[in-house]
């Protein structure tokens, strides 16, 4: 059972923002410590050899679609599936905890 009292409106807007504040410290992490780094790499690579072939901005544009077949997103979807997994759980036990 539960026998927390219910948090009033100013509690509960900033149980929220604590809750936001910690997720968008832990992305920001992920983000910016190079983690993602090793898995971006293999996704971009087609799109960098090009770069760096010389092919103009405008050109690139145009063959986004036949480049993103050769593109290896397989680790890059299941580190995003991962982190939404993370924060659906999160998100559910902060409700149940501040709800």
């Amino acid at each position: 059972q539960n026998n927390m009292l219910p948090l009033s409106f100013a509690e509960a807007i900033d149980a929220d923002i604590q809750a936001q504040q910690q997720l968008d410290d832990a992305l920001d992490i992920l983000m910016n410590g190079g983690a993602l780094n090793g898995t971006l790499e293999p996704v971009l690579a087609p799109l960098f050899r090009r770069v760096e072939n010389g092919v103009n901005p405008s050109e690139l544009l145009g063959e986004l679609a036949e480049l993103y077949p050769q593109m290896n997103t397989d680790d890059l979807q299941e580190r995003l599936a991962r982190i939404l997994f993370v924060t659906n759980i999160r998100g559910r036990l902060h409700e149940r905890d501040n709800g």
